[in-house]
């Protein structure tokens, strides 16, 4: 963009920081996010911020996470997405609990109704053997009637979309998708040394059709 003379904008950002993040590219990252402001008068908003604090909870740099959420980024810009990206480093990482409970806390007031958020709150305190607090928070969510969403895939062919829950069996070809999964892809991914997960149980048992 920048030799072709093309300045970049918001959306721009949000995209290289996007994937900094993924490609784990802290420093460059945290270069690009500096230089919004710096190189092309642009305020970064919640968007940035969260995909800044993700790329350093990623790599393990809490502190730091927390110093961008606490004291540089604007508290208007505090949403639920920064929250949870920095309480998300909490859990993989560690770090203090009373920062992590205060963070889970907002997050719950912003998003009452979202299940994602009370799990992420008490996984972080079953990392860290806070099994009263845990059961806290999985009673407010039953109290206010809140339910985890499952994971699901959805892809789409001949025109028609086809949706997979986590263990769901309802599709009318389940049997034979889970066949030449069984038969097929579970052998290749073995072979290739695959291991992480799941993974390793896969190739060592037999998927049942019950």
């Amino acid at each position: 963009m920048l030799r072709s003379g093309a300045k970049p904008d918001e959306i721009t950002f949000v995209g290289v920081l996007s994937a900094c993040n993924h490609a784990g590219l802290v420093k460059k990252g945290q270069r690009l996010f500096n230089s919004m402001n710096l190189a092309y008068d642009l305020k970064p908003n919640g968007q940035h911020y969260s995909c800044l604090v993700d790329i350093l909870g990623r790599a393990g740099l809490v502190d730091e996470a927390t110093r961008v959420v606490c004291e540089e980024m604007p508290a208007c810009e505090q949403d639920a997405a920064v929250l949870g990206a920095l309480l998300g480093a909490y859990r993989l990482h560690g770090g203090d609990v009373r920062m992590a409970n205060r963070i889970g806390k907002e997050l719950l007031e912003l998003e009452p109704a979202s299940s994602g958020a009370y799990v992420l709150l008490a996984n972080v305190y079953a990392a860290h053997g806070k099994w009263e607090e845990f059961a806290q928070v999985r009673k407010k969510m039953k109290e206010r009637r809140v339910k985890k969403v499952p994971g699901f895939s959805q892809i789409e062919v001949k025109g028609r979309s086809h949706i997979f829950f986590a263990g769901d069996r309802s599709h009318p070809q389940a049997a034979e998708i889970y066949g030449l999964l069984q038969e097929k892809l579970l052998p290749q991914i073995c072979e290739m040394g695959y291991s992480k997960g799941n993974s390793s149980f896969f190739c060592s048992h037999q998927i049942s059709e019950s």
